[in-house]
């Protein structure tokens, strides 16, 4: 271990990241401003220092290797600490106050945001936060309009022309009541919707199955599936942070294993234009 810290730098690490982050080398160049040689020469050094491939090597395309998810997991926790450090440095010259207004949704508040809003409101305790609980389409309308200057949510739309930032990625999943003595097979869906998620759900069942898949009723909230199916029955469909942020992760389990997991982002959103204000910046740089 001794040898490869002597065999990077902290900027061969950023530049990583960055690609990771963006899914682009040549993005990562840009918002480091040096060329993509740079970056592709700095990947190149860490895996010469780990001994270790950490990209598969395909033309205008990255994509990580096992033990590259694994080296990139471990870096997020680094720069999440290394950026919330700088922003509060920064911070402590602005003494930050004022009202922080953020657009998202009633899953998000209620769930993800939760021990984030917590953890900003005791490094900034004279900030005034206001949530605004809209659906995705008004958020998004309210930012172009300027009457609203973040939102947070989940990406399953067309974002390109605003500015975006992942904050978490996951996968929508199938649940059940754990341990639930009825068969699999008898048991209905419970859908939130005709979304780009469920209609590559249904895709995935008929592919697989040979047959549509049957819906027993639709709840327009993830969470309000996620508590339906844990009290009654059914098989839910949502996200796997509803599970994971809400108390459930010992009361509903996830099936149909053989359907593919289908990949979501948590972003925040914000104009191509303009530049995020300082508090803004400092509640995303939490992430």
């Amino acid at each position: 271990m001794g040898n490869f810290m002597k065999k990077f730098s902290f900027l061969h690490l950023r530049y990583f990241y960055d690609a990771v982050l963006l899914e682009s080398v040549s993005k990562s160049a840009k918002k480091n401003f040096v060329t993509q040689s740079t970056v592709s020469q700095a990947i190149h050094k860490l895996e010469v220092g780990l001994n270790r491939e950490l990209v598969q090597h395909q033309r205008k395309k990255l994509e990580l290797t096992h033990f590259g998810k694994y080296f990139f997991k471990q870096q997020h926790a680094l720069f999440q600490a290394w950026e919330v450090f700088e922003n509060q440095i920064e911070d402590q010259k602005t003494n930050l106050t004022g009202e922080l207004n953020i657009g998202t949704t009633a899953g998000l508040v209620t769930t993800y945001l939760q021990p984030y809003l917590q953890k900003f409101n005791q490094l900034y305790p004279n900030v005034e936060i206001k949530i605004q609980v809209l659906m995705p389409d008004q958020i998004l309308k309210k930012i172009q309009k300027q009457t609203l200057e973040t939102g947070i949510i989940l990406e399953n739309m067309a974002l390109g022309y605003f500015k975006t930032k992942i904050l978490h990625r996951g996968y929508f999943k199938s649940y059940r009541k754990e341990k639930s003595i009825i068969p699999i097979e008898a048991e209905k869906f419970i859908l939130s919707g005709d979304f780009p998620e469920t209609q590559k759900l249904k895709k995935k069942y008929q592919q697989k199955f040979n047959k549509e898949l049957e819906i027993a009723f639709i709840i327009p909230s993830w969470l309000g599936i996620a508590h339906y199916v844990n009290q009654y029955e059914g098989i839910g469909f949502f996200p796997d942070y509803i599970q994971q942020y809400h108390g459930l992760k010992d009361k509903v389990e996830p099936c149909f294993p053989s359907l593919a997991n289908i990949p979501y982002k948590i972003v925040s959103v914000a104009t191509k234009n303009n530049n995020l204000s300082r508090l803004h910046q400092a509640f995303i740089n939490l992430y």
